[in-house]
């Protein structure tokens, strides 16, 4: 099964303050209760079963990942999908996206770009097409889920 938020801090004080606050870590995403808690170095936010904003404190854990294509709500509903899917963890980590990258610490290995990240490009879903032969509305296209039916449509043309 699942850990809460408040389940991992019981077993394990510390810890989810320690990831957070490390350089590594731009917010560490967790499901409790109350819904999903964004903890950031200066903040923290819970947001309920759409993704809105339930309760917080400080800087918006979002706020560096946010562009003009997709602010903190939109990053929201995405971080919200990604924790209903079985596999993902107890507590998900995700990297700080400073200046218009997303921060490796690796150095053995430099990555180009994450599959699963937040922040700029990688954030965005996209899909070349022929219009006439594919009704796309590509402002409607906001995570990778959309693009489901697309293909599938695609499939039959």
């Amino acid at each position: 099964g699942r850990l809460s938020l408040q389940q991992m801090r019981d077993r394990y004080p510390g810890l989810v303050e320690k990831l957070s606050s490390h350089p590594a870590i731009g917010l560490v995403a967790a499901r409790d209760n109350r819904g999903i808690f964004l903890i950031g170095k200066d903040g923290w936010r819970i947001l309920d079963a759409q993704g809105g904003r339930v309760d917080g404190a400080g800087l918006d854990p979002l706020a560096s990942y946010a562009d003009d294509r997709l602010d903190s709500r939109a990053l929201a509903a995405q971080i919200r999908t990604y924790l209903k899917v079985q596999e993902s963890g107890d507590l998900e980590v995700f990297a700080p996206y400073i200046d218009g990258r997303t921060v490796d610490f690796n150095h053995s290995y430099t990555l180009a770009s994450e599959h699963g990240g937040l922040g700029g490009e990688q954030t965005h879903p996209f899909i070349m097409f022929d219009p006439a032969r594919t009704p796309v509305q590509p402002e409607r296209i906001k995570d990778a889920r959309d693009l489901y039916w697309i293909f599938k449509s695609l499939r039959g043309a």
